[in-house]
């Protein structure tokens, strides 16, 4: 230690003279007096307390309570130390008072008689009963909270996050009772399908009912079918992506193409007319610029009932019956000149 020291303050002292600032000293100070903290190897986990006896509050302390014990046994093992004599009890857990008023109402034992066995047991209790002992609309429960994540990329990701969901809900509502042994368990397949997505949904039924009716019994094997039937779909929902996106991308082109192809006939065409200064019309006769504002007057009105200057509707002398057969006598000139025209057309 102390040649390190020595070491240090000839470094220092030769890059004082180096800058010939005089400051060898200085420097020396700051190299041999920097402090050294200890750090802390492992960080203080308190055990979680119980201050409320409903359910919601009581399922939140087991999750925070199984942490905690594992957290414990880690570090107890790491240390080789005794867990019991570091892990904090259940009893000493419970707020005193609460725990006072539990024996005192509802559990009529003496406090000094309360165990840890006894304590865990009367939470599970708790917990696993129905919320104020009614048993709630299993299909509201499920079709308000079970959703299949869609935004999960991995596919098997996510019928993993659909099923641990459905877990999740079970545990929390406290109706665990109800999906245990056979027939719970086909109860628990059934609720599984029914609230999968649309087309997922559709094709698990019809491998269920024709091919794996197993599945229905097993929540492995269900397992195992929805996530190889979402594998499929998702390739299926890619391929199409692909393949409008390379139908979009080719209707873009040609729109382009298209355009560029009558912007250049425009081009050329303006280019013509304004060497030659005359448009052709659509008949391919000259135009000039000057015959543009040319507009001719309107028909005279003429009468087809009596000749006269006015609309045949509006003739003074022409009955109701009149006006009728000059009406149908001019759509039947009117047919007959489309007939003609057809005809020509047809020729040409």
């Amino acid at each position: 230690m102390a040649s390190t020291q020595v070491n240090e303050a000839e470094n220092a002292r030769y890059v004082g003279e180096q800058i010939g600032n005089g400051s060898a000293v200085t420097s020396t100070t700051k190299a041999t007096t920097t402090p050294r903290v200890p750090q802390p190897i492992f960080t203080i986990v308190n055990a979680p307390l119980i201050t409320d006896v409903s359910r919601e509050a009581l399922l939140e302390w087991m999750k925070l309570r199984k942490e905690y014990v594992a957290v414990i046994e880690a570090r107890c093992k790491a240390a080789n130390e005794d867990v019991k004599a570091v892990l904090r009890s259940v009893h000493d857990s419970f707020d005193s008072n609460l725990l006072e008023t539990m024996c005192e109402t509802r559990w009529d034992v003496d406090l000094e008689n309360v165990t840890d066995e006894f304590l865990m047991d009367k939470i599970k209790e708790i917990t696993a009963s129905f919320k104020n002992r009614e048993l709630p609309d299993m299909n509201d429960l499920f079709s308000d909270e079970l959703k299949f994540d869609l935004t999960i990329s991995d596919v098997e990701a996510r019928v993993t996050a659909y099923f641990h969901l459905a877990n999740e809900i079970i545990k929390r509502n406290g109706v665990s009772d109800l999906f245990l042994g056979e027939e719970g368990i086909k109860r628990k397949c059934k609720v599984l399908v029914k609230f999968l997505p649309g087309a997922l949904k559709k094709k698990t039924k019809n491998e269920l009912e024709y091919r794996s009716g197993e599945a229905k019994l097993a929540v492995r094997k269900l397992y195992s079918v929805v996530s190889n039937l979402a594998l499929e779909l998702e390739k299926e929902t890619r391929a199409v992506k692909k393949v409008k996106a390379k139908e979009a991308k080719h209707n873009k082109a040609f729109v382009k193409e298209r355009s560029v192809k009558a912007f250049n006939k425009k081009t050329v065409h303006a280019v013509g007319v304004a060497a030659t200064g005359v448009k052709r019309s659509a008949g391919g006769t000259p135009r000039h610029g000057d015959q543009r504002n040319f507009s001719r007057p309107p028909h005279p009105k003429k009468c087809f009932h009596c000749e006269g200057e006015h609309e045949f509707t509006k003739c003074p002398t022409a009955t109701e019956a009149d006006k009728a057969a000059i009406r149908e006598k001019r759509r039947a000139e009117y047919r007959a000149r489309l007939q003609a025209g057809y005809q020509q057309r047809k020729q040409d």
